[in-house]
């Protein structure tokens, strides 16, 4: 009896959702500073990613309230013209519904699910979990994203391979565009640190030779006097000289 061939491994099933990994790992830094810099309220590093890389300056991101928050924005449609026509528009709108558990204080996990606004959307599913945590000289940025089309095969693995794609290029452009913010801050601070402390060694310095001025004036029997009580001197001199002269007359 002759075996029955495989199916095809290029097959999926709609419970099966197509899966990518991205990590990066930000020296100098820890996952706190990286909660800080790029994602806590009044952070405007993913206003300035959605504006400057995702061309849409009107991006909105709510507060931080019971560890979840959403995030507003355009999306463009950088997919094949037989994608674009499933969906009907070149962008769309998109509402980030974000989660963050911290782990201790050296980790923390976010979960993201965007909801896309356009008819059948819902075929239409991504997810994705970031994951943050303390590393050997820095910190460990790990994502993982998943994307699933609710459509017939073979169709489905090709909208599933569009929509990998298009996550693994959304997602590789913020990790770039969130490490250069952290670098740019770790430069200001080192600045700012270095301005601080030679600002006080300055002051140091000029400390120290003042002292030693006095000290060495001191030594040599000298008097010290500022310049007020000099010219104080020299009006009661003047005074004086006044009075004899008057007193000769």
């Amino acid at each position: 009896r002759q075996a029955r061939p495989a199916e095809p491994a290029t097959r999926r099933c709609t419970a099966m959702p197509t899966e990518l990994k991205l990590d990066l790992q930000i020296p100098n830094l820890s996952a706190r500073d990286y909660f800080d810099i790029v994602l806590a309220d009044g952070s405007k590093c993913l206003l300035e990613f959605h504006a400057n890389v995702n061309n849409d300056p009107n991006a909105a991101i709510t507060k931080w309230a019971d560890g979840k928050r959403t995030v507003s924005f355009k999306m463009p449609v950088n997919a094949p013209a037989f994608v674009k026509s499933m969906i009907g528009a070149d962008s769309v709108d998109v509402k980030e519904e974000v989660s963050i558990a911290w782990h201790g204080s050296s980790s923390f996990e976010l979960t993201s699910t965007p909801c896309l606004s356009f008819p059948g959307a819902n075929k239409f599913v991504t997810s994705g979990t970031t994951t943050v945590s303390d590393a050997p000289g820095g910190c460990l940025v790990e994502v993982t994203m998943r994307a699933t089309a609710q459509l017939p095969w073979p169709m489905q693995g090709s909208v599933e391979g569009v929509m990998v794609a298009e996550a693994k290029g959304t997602v590789t452009r913020f990790l770039n565009f969130a490490r250069d913010a952290c670098e740019n801050e770790l430069n200001n601070r080192a600045a700012a640190a270095s301005g601080a402390a030679g600002d006080a060694g300055m002051a140091a310095a000029a400390a120290t030779t003042r002292n030693a001025a006095r000290l060495s004036r001191t030594e040599s029997g000298e008097a010290f006097h500022d310049a007020v009580e000099d010219e104080a001197e020299l009006e009661a001199a003047g005074e004086a000289a006044a009075a004899a002269t008057g007193a000769g007359a």
